[in-house]
């Protein structure tokens, strides 16, 4: 069989880390491929052995040559293969066993792209990712693409060879500085698909740093006609929409500086100008220890109500799940709700402050006031938009640490579909205003909602994605809840397929439209239990579409339920049809207690939902029908729906795991920009 990839390994005395390398190509998802190996005149044992005991593998050629550095191992490796694609790895880095396939799949799909790449994950001393984003006038002054590229073979050819004279590094700058002044340009895949080894880019620094003006004045000298006044001008006005962090900076530093600085001078800058590019795209991983926060970090919420909500449930699970309770303080704005007295049983302490939407009162603004003046915290985390607002005006009036320390964090995710008062539409635009001003940081729990915000004025930079925290420990059953007590006789009929919805009656939810549609479903054999506030047969308009639709016996409200899981382990499917949504908390849970989800395409969830379930638009009135037809479809299929539900609950646990949630969070609280 014909392999569609060519893996290029160039080996010089790399034995400590060849084996991990190559393991990592053979394990790959992706099957077509070879790997060449090319073994520059390596000289250590280890290394012999290692190659010997690969000889018997039927994918791996093994090429033994003297020693002429690695452009021309890698031009080696080129002329040997014979497949669609060439990928090149160093022989102490490593791939993500689906690199392979994901690399292969995007330049089957883009025809246009002649290679492809990803974020490298920094392995071994130094844990973070690089951020590779394709910028070709940043190329022509810094290399921007990391070692391991999948090219397409056909672009590879006689011409565009790396350059055998550059033995001291950055031949692989050279190469794709001459594939872009070509009209040959890469894309990178937003994922950390490569490991890089950093402990060899300290070596490499030490040693090509101090010639790092000499390689660049070969490069440009080499590719003159890329680097002249016109074509650097042109370059810079066709990428600089493109993401970048040197902009025109860099054009007149290459025109002005370079022209009348002598060589130290030169090596001097470039040492400045390399550690500060690095630095700047480098993301180190949060490495939070829990510890931190014993520094005496005490945190003040402001939220306008704790009645049953998405942003109020969020509160309240994320002061749960921290390792000390009493270091946080709630102020909420108006009466107690829902969880006020779970907030208490925490040993949290909560000022009620029983304001008005509608009523401006002085005495309790003054009362506001005056109580996050006095009380001693170190971050002030707001919530929910009237929160944003009154915090962060009062703050202005605050010491230093107090006025800059401020968090806000939304979970609205949609400003413009529903007919919002007109005072929250007024607060939303003063809030967009004051956060060029005032907050440190803006929490979104979800990335469409960074973007509603950003088109409102919001300032960009500051933004922050943080999806809520969610229950995901089994509960004691509530006796209290009609709606438990309800659930807990419930016994399922195996030949009944059981729907579920959990959300608040609104005309976010798209409650009416749920009804409609599940009214038109033919299968008999269904039943839906409906459970959050308002939603019981009190609700005389719910009632109403029930009866119009003839679901008097398939339909079950159960009003406000405490034991979420309970809730889910008696339904089959979840039903989530809003017309909004942020970040829905209840998808993440009905999906950690492994239930499929139909929900509609809002906010994230699709980036929630993946693989594991169904999404429909909104706009197209019969796809929630559809969806809904092929979800009862899938179930039939037992082995295939008991894999279905085991990869609901993977992606919650591998993607939108509590613990990673909790670091990010201690990460910004810890983070004291007046600490040295």
């Amino acid at each position: 069989m014909k392999p569609d990839i060519s893996v290029i390994i160039p080996c010089y005395n790399s034995g400590q880390f060849l084996t991990r390398s190559v393991e990592s190509i053979l394990g790959q998802t992706f099957r077509k491929f070879e790997i060449i190996i090319i073994n520059d005149g390596s000289t250590d044992k280890i290394t012999l052995q290692i190659l010997n005991k690969y000889k018997k593998n039927k994918k791996i050629k093994i090429v033994s040559k003297k020693n002429a550095g690695l452009p021309a191992a890698r031009n080696s490796g080129i002329e040997l293969s014979k497949s669609k694609y060439i990928l090149m790895l160093d022989a102490d880095d490593w791939l993500r066993l689906d690199t392979l396939e994901i690399f292969y799949n995007f330049l089957e799909r883009n025809k246009k792209v002649s290679y492809v790449y990803s974020n490298i994950h920094l392995a071994d001393e130094k844990k973070g990712v690089l951020k590779k984003n394709f910028n070709f006038f940043e190329q022509l002054f810094t290399n921007q693409i990391p070692y391991c590229v999948l090219f397409r073979k056909s672009i590879l050819g006689k011409k565009f060879r790396y350059d055998q004279k550059m033995k001291k590094g950055f031949e692989d700058w050279d190469l794709n500085i001459r594939l872009g002044s070509s009209g040959y340009y890469g894309k990178c895949i937003n994922k950390n698909l490569f490991n890089y080894n950093v402990s060899k880019q300290g070596m490499l620094l030490k040693s090509t740093l101090s010639s790092y003006s000499e390689i660049f004045r070969y490069i440009r000298n080499k590719n003159s006609s890329t680097y002249t006044f016109k074509s650097i001008l042109s370059n810079y006005f066709r990428w600089r929409y493109t993401k970048s962090n040197y902009k025109l900076f860099l054009f007149l530093f290459y025109r002005i500086f370079l022209s009348i600085l002598n060589d130290n001078q030169i090596n001097y800058f470039f040492r400045k100008f390399y550690k500060y590019s690095t630095s700047n795209i480098m993301q180190e991983e949060d490495n939070i220890n829990f510890k931190t926060l014993n520094k005496a970090n005490k945190i003040l919420h402001v939220i306008t109500s704790l009645d049953v909500g998405g942003a109020e449930k969020a509160l309240y699970l994320l002061i749960k799940n921290t390792k000390n309770s009493t270091n946080h303080e709630v102020i909420c704005l108006k009466s107690k709700g829902y969880f006020y007295k779970k907030l208490v049983k925490l040993g949290v302490k909560v000022h009620i402050l029983n304001m008005y939407p509608k009523r401006f009162n002085l005495l309790k603004q003054f009362k506001f006031y005056n109580l996050i003046k006095k009380i001693d915290y170190n971050i002030l985390q707001t919530w929910l938009y009237h929160s944003d607002l009154i915090s962060s005006f009062y703050s202005l009036f605050l010491n230093k640490r107090k006025r800059e320390n401020i968090i806000w964090t939304i979970h609205n995710n949609n400003l413009e579909l529903f007919k919002i008062g007109f005072l929250t539409k007024f607060v939303v635009y003063l809030c967009a205003i004051l956060s060029h001003i005032s907050p440190k940081k803006i929490v979104s729990v979800s990335k469409s909602s960074i973007k509603t915000h950003t088109k409102f004025g919001y300032n960009k930079k500051i933004f922050l994605h943080i999806p809520p925290i969610f229950e995901t420990k089994n509960q004691p059953v509530k006796v209290k809840s009609r709606g438990d007590i309800f659930l807990k006789k419930v016994k399922k009929d195996s030949n009944t397929v059981y729907f579920g919805h959990l959300a608040r009656w609104d005309v976010q939810k798209n409650q009416e439209f749920l009804i409609k549609t599940f009214g038109k479903i033919k299968t008999k054999k269904i039943k839906i239990f409906m459970a959050g506030k308002n939603i019981n047969n009190q609700n005389t308009v719910l009632v109403k579409h029930i009866k119009d639709q003839n679901l008097k016996n398939k339909v079950v409200l159960l009003d406000n339920i405490e034991n979420i899981n309970l809730f889910f382990s008696k339904i089959d499917i979840n039903l989530l049809p809003s017309l909004g949504e942020s970040f829905p908390l209840s998808l993440c849970e009905a999906m950690l207690n492994k239930v499929p989800s139909v929900a509609s395409d809002v906010g994230d969830n699709r980036n929630i939902i993946g693989n594991t379930g169904w999404v429909f638009s909104n706009k197209i009135k019969k796809d929630f029908l559809l969806k809904l037809n092929s979800s009862l479809e899938a179930i039939k299929d037992k082995r295939m729906w008991k894999t279905r539900k085991q990869e609901c609950f993977d992606r919650i646990k591998n993607n939108f795991s509590n613990d990673n949630l909790i670091k990010k969070y201690y990460s910004i609280w810890t983070r004291d920009p007046y600490e040295a």
